[in-house]
């Protein structure tokens, strides 16, 4: 399996709130490590959304 990895750049890295965003098929969870609160949204518009904007992040991130 070919897998590829990039990372943010210190200069980039914005996200020190302890949060992670999942998004798998029709799906997108976020979940807050500080509070254990967490909800998923099920909507093919949110998570198609969501794909667009991570693909646009990680086309960004390559080009570094």
């Amino acid at each position: 399996m070919d897998k590829e990895v990039v990372i943010i750049p210190p200069d980039y890295d914005l996200f020190e709130d302890n949060v992670t965003k999942i998004i798998y098929a029709n799906k997108v969870a976020i979940i807050d490590y500080h509070t254990f609160e967490s909800f998923v949204i099920e909507s093919e518009a949110f998570a198609g959304f969501e794909k667009k904007l991570f693909a646009l992040l990680f086309r960004f991130l390559r080009k570094k």
